[in-house]
């Protein structure tokens, strides 16, 4: 154990029961790899202000006067906790505390720490605006989300007694539980809690690979833009940012394609075999049935006629987007892309059952599940 880490135990076995600490809840990180789940909905409570409760979807302002929503936070696979502060313009501790905050979201945010500082108020004790939360991010050189809390007195001040400005708040993001609330910043005490409560590493980084983009096996896939059942954008970078995925299996379709449509059971089949265990199935329709280009309605119908949980998407563009990976004139294109690394670590034209599932359960290192 390096002096550093043991430094930090130190500390947050020295700092428990601080007077200065309003409260804190459950202060170790347990989450394994088998466990990371994609978030699709914000966790439903019970709600509160006080440590052991999950924090409700708070709104904002960004610097742009967007709305801007704790459910985004929570969106992010990537984020495991949540640091938040309170900040007003006319408090001296608040802006002593800001390169502190950003030595934070520096050392952490690889390993899943987000930071959020809320501004609730100006110089003049009037209410923050978006101009105010830009101005002070740009002011102080801040990596990390800063927004703006026109509430009066303040969003959080149900939360803590904001004459004792600034709060400090820790979130386990997964649950969006309360585990730490107090007034006042103390890095030690911070950093100890944020080193108790974060994993090692991610299993993947949080920027898309870059490195060795092309279309052969051996390559990273770029990210590629879709359509989904509901016509909204889809791009692949979104499996990417599925924390629970470690392995991506690619097919090409149309309505006029037999081979197509006799392999979607046993994609289905393949789905719910290895779905829990870390495979994803991305089928792309790019023509219908007189050869003209997809369409969400189309995504939509070959879903429901076939019964499928996995993704479908439309390819309307002409080309296909599929085209530079292969001749389309042999559709089914079949494609495993190792999510970690976006690497396409097999790549052909055909459905060889056997052979897929064979690389699925070396590469997941796993039997079918029951």
């Amino acid at each position: 154990m390096s002096n550093h880490r043991a430094y930090l135990i130190l500390a947050l076995l020295t700092f428990i029961g601080s007077p200065a600490c309003l409260e804190e809840g459950n202060l170790s990180f347990s989450q394994t790899q088998s466990e990371y789940r994609q978030r699709t909905e914000y966790p439903e409570g019970p709600y509160g202000t006080a440590v052991g409760s999950a924090l409700t979807s708070l709104s904002f302002k960004d610097r742009d006067g967007e709305q801007y929503t704790l459910e985004s936070i929570h969106q992010d696979d990537f984020n495991q906790l949540l640091l938040i502060t309170t900040s007003a313009e006319w408090c001296t501790a608040c802006i002593k505390e800001q390169p502190k905050l950003e030595g934070l979201y520096e050392e952490y945010h690889s390993r899943g720490l987000e930071v959020l500082v809320t501004l609730f108020q100006d110089s003049e004790f009037e209410p923050a605006t978006p101009e105010l939360s830009a101005a002070w991010q740009d002011k102080y050189e801040l990596s990390f989300p800063v927004v703006s809390d026109s509430a009066t007195p303040s969003t959080f001040s149900e939360y803590y007694d904001v004459n004792l400005t600034p709060m400090v708040m820790l979130v386990k993001v997964n649950t969006m539980e309360i585990i730490y609330l107090t007034q006042g910043f103390d890095e030690d005490q911070v950093t100890a809690l944020i080193e108790a409560n974060l994993p090692e590493t991610l299993p993947k980084s949080r920027a898309y690979p870059v490195d060795s983009i092309g279309v052969e096996e051996g390559a990273v896939i770029k990210p590629l833009d879709f359509l989904a059942a509901d016509g909204a954008q889809f791009n692949t970078q979104q499996i990417y940012n599925d924390l629970s995925k470690t392995l991506l299996l690619f097919t090409t379709s149309a309505e006029w394609c037999t081979a197509c449509i006799k392999e979607q059971p046993k994609l289905q089949a393949l789905y719910e075999s290895y779905g829990d265990q870390g495979l994803e199935v991305l089928v792309t329709l790019f023509q219908d049935s007189d050869f003209e280009p997809a369409t969400p309605e189309l995504a939509t119908r070959w879903r429901e006629k076939y019964d499928l949980s996995y993704l479908v998407v439309a390819d309307p563009q002409e080309p296909s987007v599929m085209s530079e990976y292969y001749d389309v004139n042999l559709t089914p294109m079949v494609m495993l892309v190792d999510t970690i690394t976006m690497e396409i670590m097999y790549l052909t034209q055909g459905f060889d059952e056997d052979q897929v599932r064979a690389l699925i359960e070396s590469k997941l290192g796993t039997s079918p599940s029951e």
